[in-house]
Parts: structure tokens; sequence; C-alpha cells
């Protein structure tokens, strides 16, 4: 028996909805397991046109699994790993006033965030920002401002603006 793949898969946030369909014409079943290997509920609806959208709502970071049984057998390629993080938990500190020539530097919590690429912005790309990494997920970052006056400082995680930065 042939089973189509997975057609889509995203995850945003933490607290934020996860979606996926999978087309199919007999009985499935989707499981998800988190990091604490406690599962999460998960809604099923039939959209009526051969395919099924399952929404649910992770209640932790980190590496979650998703199986997918189709009848008892598990679908090829399950489980489906899911890197689950939330932007929510990353921590901006110790941003202080600066001189022109010095370098300043602040600091960055992302331990409680779960695994992301981040990435820190200093006016548009154009004045260059270097993170060091101190501990897991944690970063002393540094740029160097060249005149005075007021800089932006945009920080992202795995593409998404972290809040209050």
């Amino acid at each position: 028996m042939h089973v189509l793949h997975l057609i889509e898969m995203m995850i945003s946030k933490l607290l934020s909805p996860v979606r996926f369909n999978y087309k199919n014409t007999i009985s499935f079943f989707f499981n998800s397991i988190a990091p604490s290997k406690q599962t999460c509920h998960m809604e099923v609806v039939n959209n009526h046109n051969r395919t099924w959208t399952i929404n649910y709502t992770p209640n932790e970071v980190g590496e979650t699994y998703i199986d997918i049984f189709l009848g008892n057998e598990l679908v090829n390629g399950s489980p489906f790993k899911v890197n689950v993080f939330d932007i929510n938990q990353i921590r901006v500190s110790n941003i202080l006033g600066g001189i022109v020539g010095h370098l300043i530097k602040f600091d960055i919590d992302a331990s409680k965030a779960g695994i992301g690429q981040l990435e820190i912005i200093v006016q548009d790309g154009k004045i260059p920002c270097h993170a060091t990494a101190h501990g897991s997920f944690q970063f002393d970052a540094t740029f160097l401002p060249s005149e005075p006056g007021r800089y932006n400082i945009d920080i992202k995680f795995n593409g998404l603006p972290v809040p209050g930065n």
C-alpha cells in the first residue's frame, strides 16, 4: 500500500498551534511525545477533501516526536522530529550607553528557549556585531559604535523577532 508523504509540517513557537496535513483514505492515528515523554493532545479535523488537519499546542521546549500510524503500523519515516522553541524565554540584559570607538557589550540568555539560530542585527546590518558563547546558549554580544546616536539592535531566533529587544 502506498502512503502519501507528510505534505505540510511547521512549528512556530511554544503556545502557537502546530498544523500539518496528511492525505490518506483509511484510518490513522497521531501521537506527539514531548521531551519529558508526556503525550500532547492533538485535535484531528477532517477537511472532507481527503486531507486531515492536525492541530496541537506543544507544552514544552525541546525535541518532540510525532508518531503517525496507518492502521496499526507506523508510517514510513515516523516518528517525525520537531524542535519546539519559545522565543519568549530569551532574555537580553546589560545594554548600557556607550562611547564612540569603544565596544558596547550586552548579554543574551537563550538557554531556556530551545534549539535555534540566533541573529543579532545592529543598524540594519550596517554595524558588525559579534557574539561569544559563554555557556549553554548564553552569549556576550559586542559592537563598535562609529558615530554618536541611537543604535537599533534587532534580535531574531529562528527567523522570528525576539519580543522586547
